[in-house]
């Protein structure tokens, strides 16, 4: 919960959370003439920016891989990790529609480039959400594939979605698995299909 102050035509108003001072942003018609936001976070007032996303998508994207590499520096047990799930949905949606935006914005000459990009950080995104203790696990890149399917924000042919399945035929260590401490190497090895293990971390080192 963020506290947010914003004062409109010289007037103050208080928000206990970003959620309530963006709707009550929404509400302003545009122009929305003089506006200070007072207490958050950096992408909130680049998205409430003057021309928003379109005119400063590059700033608002540079800013989403900031706090998603802050949230990930901030996840130490599975607790964390749980209890930060909306706050990374929260992130992938706005990457999403800022870039939705941004695509509109570029020169058809250099649409595939960008196109090729943007799918490049998205697998970034998706490779970090599900790593556990430096592997990939394959039970979390399943669930968070299906998640995104699920959004609206990854197509059923995504090449994510089509490596999980495949690693998901195989042999593969669970997510509990993956999270005990000094798990034996030797029943590691034997349990898992160190091929796919290869393949996955060779396919994502090409994002």
């Amino acid at each position: 919960m963020s506290a947010c102050q914003i004062i409109h035509e010289g007037k103050p108003f208080f928000f206990d959370t970003l959620e309530k001072a963006q709707t009550f942003l929404d509400q302003i018609p545009i122009p929305r003439g003089d506006i200070q936001i007072i207490g958050a976070p950096l992408l909130f007032h680049l998205m409430n920016d003057l021309g928003a996303p379109m005119y400063n998508w590059r700033e608002i994207n540079k800013e989403i891989c900031n706090e998603w590499d802050q949230l990930f520096e901030k996840v130490n047990n599975e607790e964390d990790f749980f209890r930060t799930e909306n706050k990374r949905i929260g992130l992938l949606g706005t990457f999403n529609a800022v870039m939705d935006v941004a695509e509109a914005t570029i020169h058809p000459d250099d649409l595939e480039i960008f196109k090729d990009a943007r799918d490049k950080q998205y697998k970034t995104f998706i490779y970090q959400e599900s790593t556990v203790r430096g592997d990939i696990c394959v039970e979390t890149l399943d669930l968070v594939t299906q998640r995104e399917i699920k959004a609206g924000r990854m197509p059923l042919n995504h090449s994510c979605r089509k490596l999980a399945e495949q690693a998901m035929a195989e042999p593969y260590l669970s997510r509990n698995d993956l999270l005990i401490e000094n798990h034996d190497q030797p029943k590691r090895q034997s349990f898992i299909n160190e091929g796919m293990v290869v393949k996955i971390i060779n396919w994502f080192s090409r994002r």
